[in-house]
């Protein structure tokens, strides 16, 4: 018995006693264990100096340019509230309805 069988007969759900009694106990013995990995030993990493970033300067206004930014971020989001339009006709014909008819 090969190693393809053996795991496909694992699969199926039979047990390592069925397997024994199927194929016998040196099909088993056929089948290599598998080595356990044995971890590299590591090279350590040649020391380098780390390089010196220069750190980021902060942004620096004046007073005037801040207000300046702020003064066209609110036009930037500003928004009109603009009633819609609304038809003359339409709007008198409604009233003189409402009067005669009555609500």
């Amino acid at each position: 018995m090969d190693a393809k069988t053996i795991l496909k007969l694992v699969d199926a759900g039979f047990t390592k006693s069925d397997i024994l009694e199927l194929g016998g106990a040196k099909a088993l013995d056929q089948v290599p264990d598998p080595k356990p990995e044995t971890p590299k030993p590591e090279t350590p990493a040649p020391e380098t100096k780390p390089e010196t970033q220069p750190q980021p300067q902060g942004v620096t206004m004046s007073d005037d340019q801040f207000r300046t930014l702020l003064q066209q971020l609110n036009i930037q989001g500003a928004s009109l509230d603009v009633p819609p339009e609304i038809d003359l006709s339409q709007k008198l014909g409604d009233h003189f309805k409402d009067l005669m008819i009555g609500k």
